[in-house]
């Protein structure tokens, strides 16, 4: 958005993300067919989970399947899954029940995920590195970056060409991929937005 239209943005932050994911030309077919048969099969219902405990559990795993050596907090699950989770209730039993949606919270003690499922189908399209390179030449305003020593395992030649391109005020700090959700380092990650963004009112932030 930033690159696309930077007359909308006066500064940029970006939180271990050296830019989009650039694909890889040789998997255009394969990925491609992932989304079609991820369209054909359908939009999924998520999982219930019998406790807000699980579904934290199981948030926490899924950061460590992430590429590199991802981890999410205690801490963090928690707020994340809190915020992201509806009560159900459950009648009847495993063959035929009946979920009611009850709003945010854990009023019945299971819990559901709340976003767009389709959110997780592969991509139809992938910008190749040049591309990714055009958007980030298009950025003009000044840009702080913030990544984790242990955070997303973007390629050296990605994070050398953000450094490049955008010219940014450029932060490593300790933590994986959700170190501005961590309690041990969301704040000094605060205090470093808040010290580049305050020199100059923004119109946006992305």
């Amino acid at each position: 958005y930033a690159g696309v239209y930077p007359e909308h943005v006066d500064k940029l932050v970006m939180l271990d993300v050296f830019g989009p994911l650039p694909g890889q030309v040789e998997k255009t077919s394969s990925l491609l067919k992932s989304h079609i048969e991820a369209r054909q099969a359908g939009i999924k219902s998520h999982r219930i989970y019998p406790s807000l405990d699980r579904a934290v559990q199981a948030r926490r795993m899924t950061a460590t399947k992430a590429p590199g050596n991802q981890r999410l907090s205690l801490e963090a699950a928690t707020e994340i899954v809190r915020r992201a989770t509806q009560s159900v209730r459950i009648v009847g039993d495993d063959e035929d029940r009946d979920k009611t949606q009850q709003g945010v919270g854990n009023d019945f003690g299971a819990v559901q995920f709340r976003h767009d499922t389709r959110l997780v189908w592969p991509s139809i399209q992938y910008l190749m590195p040049e591309q990714v390179d055009v958007l980030t030449r298009g950025v003009e305003w000044p840009t702080c970056i913030i990544a984790g020593d242990d955070g997303w395992p973007f390629k050296q030649d990605r994070i050398d060409a953000a450094l490049e391109f955008l010219d940014p005020e450029y932060h490593v700090l300790p933590g994986s991929h959700h170190l501005h959700a961590d309690p041990n380092t969301c704040e000094s990650v605060f205090d470093i937005v808040l010290d580049f963004l305050s020199e100059k009112k923004r119109k946006y932030v992305i």
